[in-house]
C-alpha cells in the first residue's frame, strides 16, 4: 500500500484567512512556512511517505528548492472552483481543496494508494501508518468537529445546512454532521464516487449567490453534502482541531497521544517558532525521538499545559487583545 499525504495551498490575500495575524500579513510567507514545517513534521516520522504539494502555480525557485530537499513532489492544476467576486467574506480559497482533490484522485489512481489531505497548520507528531489503514475501500476517512447543531460555522449551522442539502435531495430529513477540512483520507474511486455530489453542490451554490440566498461557501460544506452519500470513517483517533489561543483553549491530555495535531491558532506563535528547527537538520527536529520530540513539539504550544514562559505569553497576547477591542469600540462610538 503506497500512502500520499498532499496539501492544497493558492494564493490568496491575507485578508482571505481570519486566523492570520492581520490583513496586512504577508500571507504567502506565512503559508510557505506552514508547508514546509508541516512537510517537515511528516517526513521526520514517516520517511518512505510520499509528500505533495497541490497548487495553480509554481512556489518560486526558494521554495522548491526546500521541497526539494524534504523530496516533496508538485502538482499544478486549475482552481476551476475558485468563486466569484463578493461570494464570501473569507475562506474563498478553501475551495481550491475541491480542484486539489480531483488532482490527487487522477494522479494516484492505483485501488491500494491511500490519498490524505491536509491542512497546512497540521503537525504530525508519529507514523501515519494507522492513519492510512484506517481510509476505508469504500468511504473517506474525515474528522467530525462535533459541533453543536446551532453553531454557525463559515456563514452555517449545520441545521441551516441542512435545510440547504433538502432543497438537493427531500432524503435528507436530518441535520448533517460537520466534518472538518483538516483531513481527508479518500482513494481515487472514493474520491470519483462522490464527485458528481460536490459538483451538484457547488452548481447549486452559484445559483443561490446569483439570488443572493444561502448557499455553500466552502470545501467544507460541499464535501459535507458529498460525504453524505458515502461511508465515513471517524478521524477523531488520528487527529483533532486543538484551539490553543489565549481566550479559546480546547486542549486536552489525550492530544498527546495523536499523531495529528491541527493547530489553526498557531500559525504566528508556536508554528513560527518551531520552523527554524524544522530547517536545521542538526536541531531536536531532527535528532529527538519520541517522546522527547513529542513533549518539546507539545510545549510550542502549550500541550497538555503551558509551561510558565507560554502562560505569560498568552496572559500578555490576551491583554492585547482586549485593549485592541477596547480602542476600537471607542473609536467606532466617536
Amino acid at each position: 500500500m503506497s500512502t500520499v499525504a498532499a496539501i492544497a495551498f493558492t494564493p490568496a490575500p491575507a485578508s482571505d484567512s481570519p486566523n492570520l495575524r492581520s490583513a496586512n500579513d504577508d500571507s504567502l510567507r506565512t503559508f510557505h512556512g506552514l508547508i514546509d514545517l508541516c512537510f517537515s513534521s511528516l517526513r521526520r516520522w514517516n520517511p518512505e511517505l510520499t509528500v505533495v504539494l497541490v497548487t495553480t502555480t509554481s512556489p518560486g525557485e526558494e521554495m522548491e528548492r526546500r521541497l526539494a530537499e524534504l523530496d516533496a513532489r508538485v502538482l499544478l492544476t486549475q482552481f476551476n472552483h475558485q468563486p466569484p467576486a463578493g461570494f464570501f467574506h473569507s475562506f474563498n480559497a478553501s475551495l481550491f481543496s475541491i480542484d486539489a482533490l480531483a488532482c490527487l484522485a487522477a494522479a494516484y489512481p492505483a485501488a491500494e494508494d491511500r490519498i490524505l489531505l491536509l491542512d497546512p497548520d497540521v503537525i504530525c507528531t508519529g507514523s501515519l501508518k494507522p492513519v492510512a489503514e484506517a481510509i476505508p475501500t469504500d468511504g473517506f476517512l474525515a474528522y467530525d468537529t462535533e459541533y453543536d447543531l446551532d453553531y454557525v460555522c463559515q456563514g452555517l449551522s449545520a441545521v441551516t445546512a441542512g435545510e440547504l442539502h433538502r432543497q438537493l435531495d427531500l432524503a435528507h430529513t436530518q441535520a448533517p454532521r460537520h466534518y472538518g477540512g483538516e483531513l481527508y483520507g479518500f482513494t481515487s474511486s472514493t474520491w470519483d464516487a462522490i464527485a458528481p455530489r460536490v459538483e451538484e453542490a457547488w452548481q447549486f451554490s452559484l445559483d443561490q449567490w446569483t439570488k443572493n440566498l444561502p448557499r455553500f461557501v466552502t470545501e467544507e460544506q460541499l464535501m459535507n453534502f458529498a460525504l453524505r452519500y458515502t461511508r465515513v470513517e471517524q478521524a477523531s483517533p488520528y487527529i483533532r482541531r486543538i484551539w490553543t489561543a489565549p481566550t479559546h483553549r480546547t486542549v486536552l491530555p489525550g492530544d498527546l497521544t495523536l499523531p495529528l495535531w491541527h493547530l489553526p491558532a498557531e500559525k504566528h506563535r508556536g508554528l513560527a517558532r518551531m520552523l527554524p528547527a524544522s530547517r536545521d537538520p542538526q536541531s531536536w527536529f531532527w535528532g529527538s525521538e519520541h517522546p522527547a520530540w513529542r513533549d518539546t513539539a507539545a510545549a510550542h504550544f502549550g500541550i497538555p499545559r503551558r509551561d510558565p514562559k507560554r502562560l505569560l505569553w498568552d496572559l500578555t497576547g490576551a491583554a492585547v487583545r482586549r485593549t485592541q477591542a477596547l480602542v476600537s469600540t471607542r473609536g467606532a462610538a466617536q
